[in-house]
């Protein structure tokens, strides 16, 4: 019977919680389709046809707090008990250190970890030089690929204060062990439109060029296979440069909590970006009649709105009270729009029901291809558990997605906590609490 590369995550991590979601991952992942027994966990809950949500608030009336779990689920295969199990991973982009930190060790622990990350233009494009994709489309992945690796050699030289690296190699490994999914992204960007290696050197006086030979990938040439090079193309702007933490990272630093991406690592050899590009969401969004670059907008920070929001988090960081406000605040709108979801919430615009199908389900489909491939791949090892860890406000989708195109079923959920609130600490009672959550409540029909 295979088990999870569990071992190593136990004797590493020794809090009680950590040990208790690693036993309840190996008695599922090694038990399913034995005569054996799921033992019973604490904070594991029994078998159901409905696994039920990723999201819930948890009122501890003997410590005073109130605290927000996410749900970590473990699918088997029906048919096939050589199948690995997969486990989808609710995830918040803002939390408390420590949820990042039990997080980080389990997925550690998987054989395999397909995870959330929109990723830079052009990088959805397929390479394959005899694939039916025409000029100007190879010739748009091309110049983003150029100035996606021009952006990372100038953020790496800020950032190192050193010279640039001398090759694309020595960058994805310097600049990908300290950003998200940096890494994958520049290996994908290493090749222009055609599949042809881009050609990238430094000079004496210390400046790079980047360089595609179009389409024959043979340095000169004419029309289509004329080179193209970055020097072309307009200098990189400032926001291009800058190194903002964008609305989710203010957010956090206001509300004395981490963000995903400063907390978490994504650089390890069994991580995969499994998601759209940004021009593919774009696109996609146009074509469902959305529109998408308002909300990018925000999330930068770019955009009024986002302005808006900086303000009102500086207001928010300065104020203990306000942060246990906001904290609550959170949680609850986290829990009603799982359980109402967003696009049935009245007053939602007929244009949201559009962008979330692009920014929820297309993206899914995404994930539950890649997931295929992997259950379809030949490994030296057999696989035990593939992790999926994406939003939470995605997985009752993915649910239903790798039940029906995958043959899972649900075998158990446990939860872990993300954000513990003490009010009293704060000075607020239990009844100034009840009083925001009506309030609340009254709010979301119009929001």
């Amino acid at each position: 019977m295979r088990t999870l590369h569990i071992v190593t995550f136990l004797r590493s991590n020794p809090p009680r919680t950590l040990c208790l979601l690693s036993a309840a991952v190996l008695a599922v992942c090694t038990c399913i389709g034995s005569a054996a027994p799921v033992p019973a966990q604490e904070e594991a809950e029994p078998l159901s046809p409905d696994s039920g949500p990723y999201i819930r608030v948890v009122e501890d009336d003997q410590a005073g707090t109130v605290r927000l779990d996410l749900a970590i689920k473990v699918f088997a295969a029906q048919a096939d008990t050589d199948q690995p199990a997969v486990a989808l991973v609710g995830a918040v982009h803002i939390a408390d250190p420590s949820f990042y930190a039990l997080l980080q060790a389990f997925l550690d622990a998987q054989d395999l970890v397909l995870f959330e990350g929109v990723k830079p233009r052009g990088m959805g494009l397929d390479s394959d030089p005899d694939a039916e994709i025409d000029y100007e489309t190879r010739l748009r992945q091309t110049e983003a690929s150029l100035r996606f690796l021009a952006i990372v050699l100038e953020r790496h030289k800020r950032e190192s204060g050193d010279a640039y690296p001398p090759s694309l190699e020595q960058l994805k490994q310097d600049f990908g062990a300290e950003h998200m999914g940096a890494a994958e992204q520049i290996q994908q960007s290493r090749n222009d439109g055609w599949g042809n290696a881009i050609a990238y050197s430094v000079d004496e006086s210390g400046a790079f060029s980047l360089l595609s030979y179009g389409a024959d990938g043979r340095p000169g040439g004419e029309d289509e296979d004329a080179d193209l090079a970055f020097a072309d193309q307009n200098p990189l702007t400032p926001a291009e440069l800058k190194d903002d933490p964008g609305i989710q990272g203010r957010m956090a630093k206001a509300l004395g909590l981490v963000f995903q991406l400063d907390a978490m690592r994504y650089d390890r050899p069994n991580y995969r970006n499994s998601d759209l590009t940004i021009d593919q969401v774009l696109k996609q969004a146009e074509d469902e009649g959305a529109d998408a670059t308002a909300l990018f907008k925000i999330m930068d920070g770019s955009s009024f709105t986002g302005r808006l929001m900086k303000v009102m988090f500086a207001i928010v960081e300065a104020n203990p009270r306000m942060q246990v406000v906001f904290k609550l605040f959170m949680m609850d709108m986290l829990r009603l729009v799982e359980t109402e979801g967003l696009t049935e919430l009245p007053g939602a615009p007929e244009s949201l029901s559009s962008l979330m199908k692009v920014l929820i389900e297309n993206r899914n489909k995404v994930v539950v291809a890649d997931l295929q491939t992997a259950l379809n791949e030949q490994t030296d090892t057999p696989r035990d558990c593939i992790a999926i860890v994406y939003g939470a406000g995605h997985l009752a989708d993915l649910e239903q997605r790798i039940m029906s195109e995958c043959g899972y079923e649900h075998a158990a959920t446990f939860w872990i906590p993300a954000i513990t609130v003490d009010p009293s600490a704060a000075g607020l009672s239990k009844q100034n609490v009840e009083t925001m959550r009506k309030m609340l409540e009254r709010m979301m029909p119009s929001m």
